[in-house]
């Protein structure tokens, strides 16, 4: 599964693309996400929207295509809208029985 992400950042637009579990593109957002998988592994803290669904990993969050996305939305910051992010490639779905971003299942 591959999909990526391209949004306008301070400085520019950047794009980000997960690969079965790799990142590439722009290196400072990359890190970014990087660090902050981590620091949600150490605190068992979830990768979600604020109203869910929410996944939790112990361990490598970004391998998991959903939590990875999440991730990188959210790297996208207060800036990230449908009008200045783009989403291609194979977008993971959320799972059948997982509570929308909206409440409805």
């Amino acid at each position: 599964m591959t999909f990526s992400v391209t949004g306008g950042m301070v400085g520019g637009n950047r794009t980000v693309t997960w690969n079965d579990g790799k990142l590439e593109g722009d290196s400072k957002v990359i890190a970014y996400l990087e660090t902050e998988a981590r620091l949600r592994e150490i605190e068992e803290r979830p990768t979600g929207p604020p109203c869910g669904p929410y996944t939790w990993t112990a361990k490598d969050t970004l391998a998991d295509p959903l939590a990875a996305l999440f991730l990188i939305l959210e790297s996208f910051g207060q800036q990230a809208t449908a009008d200045n992010l783009e989403i291609t490639g194979e977008v993971p779905e959320v799972p059948p029985g997982d509570i929308a971003a909206d409440g409805v299942q």
